[in-house]
């Protein structure tokens, strides 16, 4: 398993509700484009890419070709002809992999909080998510724009409830070590949830002995 360390996260869905952002319209259908011209998101919530399933991908590409196009931006301040990749990071990946010259891609004129949220959408809906990238994702929404994504707006997008998005939130209060644990399968869902609310425990007793 490869564990990809990325900067901070944030994500989008097609849902529309009042007062939130709708996607943007679509700049262009589909084409080719170059992979070289295409470069990875630094916002996309996913860290981990299973090596064996990518693969599996790759092989799939290699005898089917890239069945469904990834989803592009024009690279924001960059040069024109070149893409920041919102959607579709697997396939690029095993694209990559079996040595392809392009892939096929659709083109969005995206804002960055409309790019963060599909990032997050899109890897919910397809496969499996760490707890703590997806954790990383709704925090990067909130810090974003915090009057348009709360807790209860972030639940009706993902279709969950605010509890469950509360509690994916408290999985940040976890130490860097913890953390790593985490990601390499050494501590469960649920022991990851214990320690991170015995780790606020914690600090607000510091906090309170120390300040009051």
């Amino acid at each position: 398993m490869e564990i990809e360390r990325t900067g901070e996260y944030t994500m989008t869905t097609v849902l529309e509700t009042n007062a939130r952002p709708s996607i943007a319209t679509l700049v262009s259908a589909m084409q080719d484009i170059p992979l070289p011209h295409i470069q990875e998101s630094k916002t996309n919530p996913r860290r981990q890419f299973d090596e064996t399933k990518l693969a599996e991908l790759a092989d799939n590409i290699r005898q089917h070709g890239v069945l469904q196009p990834v989803l592009v931006r024009p690279m924001p301040d960059g040069e024109p002809g070149f893409y920041e990749l919102v959607a579709g990071a697997r396939r690029y990946r095993a694209s990559k992999l079996v040595g392809r010259e392009s892939i096929p891609a659709t083109v969005r004129d995206l804002t960055d909080t409309e790019c963060l949220e599909l990032q997050l959408i899109e890897n919910l809906q397809r496969a499996y998510v760490h707890e703590l990238d997806e954790a990383r994702g709704y925090a990067a929404l909130m810090r974003l724009q915090p009057e348009n994504y709360t807790a209860e707006v972030l639940a009706e997008k993902i279709g969950r409830s605010e509890k469950y998005v509360y509690a994916r939130l408290r999985l940040l209060h976890l130490i860097e070590d913890a953390q790593e644990a985490f990601y390499l399968g050494k501590l469960t869902v649920a022991h990851a949830f214990e320690i991170a609310r015995l780790q606020r425990v914690t600090v607000m007793a510091q906090f309170h002995q120390n300040c009051l």
